[in-house]
């Protein structure tokens, strides 16, 4: 392994989930390493999900969403089963109702998945479960498409993960696979070490999507990248059709474009300026989230300021600790008159700004010259 940067993150609610980020030597993948153990990350989705609070599809999801739809229409029949492996709420469920499909069910281990897919969408078809046990609570045998979007890239056992996903398959039904495009991290306007979340573990490229799949036993039928302009970043796609034996069906190509370790570099530079800009005083910390996780070990490590408190309006998260503080909820703010509140976020700092200082008077820190 080709090591390339030390993910240090705060702990969140005990569950330390750093990690390092490397590159395989052989064939080039990009992976994390020294990963907590499997049941960590099973424990902070049943606690701190993000993916059932969903009241609104995001714009950003309305384009993936898109994007998804029409490669769908150009690869699946519309009276096709769909299964939905990590449907979060059902939105692309839903879109893909719209659209025209019946055939749908989903499962998500979020443990009100199916409560807000109900409430939103009126989706009944969604359960909650893990990968590992979907075919208990959905049709996975049956199924004509599986798909997979914005799942690869948590798995922390990922070749094992999909290999026993695959083995409930029958043969010749194909997967629609959605990952982070590490072709477009290396953006003027990424956030630094953005890619590098609480979440995320694996990084593909196009090339390394393919090869994963193949070495499986799974056909390439289609891959493409999608820009989304409105987080400066795109999404990578692919379907497959699985063969029905778990083996190797092309010889590895290796991926040589040394994509990440460009992005490291560039994100390193970023991060340094925005640390820059924290002042040397006591303050509050708003957000709890991966970027926050990541920022609490560098305050410490390169600024005199003082954290009074972490705030976020994420209920899952409100009453956890991260790091040495415990999660408070906004209103917390007003116990903290003119101390200022540094927005520990990347894409949403201008909203967030905007409706804290329709709120509060305090002074605040936005650590990025381009907030949107």
């Amino acid at each position: 392994m080709h090591r390339l940067y030390a993910n240090r993150m705060a702990v969140l609610d005990g569950l330390d989930m750093s990690y390092t980020v490397g590159s395989c030597a052989v064939c080039g993948f990009y992976y994390a390493d020294q990963l907590p153990d499997s049941t960590v990350y099973e424990r902070y989705y049943r606690a701190a999900s993000k993916y059932d609070l969903g009241v609104a599809v995001s714009g950003v999801d309305q384009e993936r969403f898109r994007a998804a739809v029409e490669i769908c229409e150009a690869q699946f029949a519309k009276d096709s089963l769909i299964v939905d492996i990590g449907c979060g709420y059902g939105a692309f469920l839903n879109v893909l109702s719209e659209a025209g499909w019946s055939r749908l069910a989903g499962v998500d281990p979020a443990p009100q998945a199916p409560i807000r897919a109900l409430e939103l969408f009126g989706l009944d078809s969604v359960q909650c479960a893990t990968m590992a046990r979907a075919h208990l609570s959905a049709p996975l045998a049956d199924a004509e498409v599986v798909s997979v979007m914005a799942v690869l890239e948590h798995l922390p056992q990922l070749r094992q993960n999909m290999a026993d996903l695959l083995v409930k398959l029958r043969p010749g039904c194909k997967l629609l696979v959605e990952v982070p495009a590490v072709e477009w991290f290396a953006s003027d306007r990424s956030e630094p070490f953005g890619e590098f979340s609480l979440e995320h573990i694996q990084f593909f490229t196009a090339r390394s999507l393919c090869n994963f799949f193949e070495q499986l036993g799974a056909r390439t039928m289609h891959v493409s990248t999608v820009e989304l302009p409105a987080i400066h970043c795109g999404t990578l796609f692919g379907v497959f059709e699985w063969s029905g034996h778990l083996q190797p069906l092309h010889e590895v190509v290796p991926d040589t474009g040394h994509m990440l370790e460009t992005y490291v570099r560039d994100a390193h530079s970023t991060m340094q300026r925005a640390l820059s800009r924290v002042p040397p005083s006591p303050l509050v910390v708003y957000g709890a989230g991966s970027h926050t996780a990541r920022l609490l070990p560098q305050l410490g490590n390169t600024s005199a300021c003082e954290v009074l408190a972490v705030v976020d309006k994420n209920p899952n998260l409100v009453g956890k600790t991260l790091g040495q503080w415990v999660i408070q909820e906004p209103a917390t703010l007003q116990g903290y008159p003119e101390v200022p509140v540094v927005i520990s976020s990347y894409r949403a700092q201008a909203e967030i700004s905007r409706q804290l200082s329709a709120q509060w008077d305090n002074p605040l820190i936005l650590l990025y010259e381009k907030p949107e």
